[in-house]
């Protein structure tokens, strides 16, 4: 259901979105759209492969990639482990939409700059 508002909520404002079920298949459309995709924005409990692990997978394949991890509680340790991968914001669930597309436009807008 986050999922499916996420994705009317991007769309509304223009932005391209792709979508996936789970994490092993995140990467999969990551794969074939890599130069097309600026920000992912993911929760973190994706079946078959959680989104902190499928963040990794795609570094890997896009090493500059930046991307939002979503929620409902994160440890302070594992939080701390997702930034120092590089992961630019974390957005707490359930998402206000508008606290969700503030994230992404700052992530989109200073890239390399900043992280949260």
């Amino acid at each position: 259901m986050l999922r499916e508002l996420a994705t009317m909520v991007l769309k509304s404002k223009g932005y391209g979105v792709l979508t996936a079920r789970d994490g092993v298949e995140g990467v999969q459309v990551f794969r074939e759209n890599s130069e097309k995709i600026s920000l992912v924005l993911s929760d973190m409990g994706l079946p078959k492969l959680g989104g902190f692990d499928m963040f990794k997978e795609m570094k890997k394949i896009k090493p500059g990639i930046q991307a939002i991890l979503a929620s409902g509680y994160i440890e302070p340790g594992l939080r701390s482990d997702v930034f120092n991968a590089g992961v630019k914001d974390f957005v707490q669930k359930p998402f206000i939409p508008a606290v969700l597309l503030k994230k992404i436009r700052h992530v989109l807008d200073n890239g390399e700059k900043e992280q949260s």
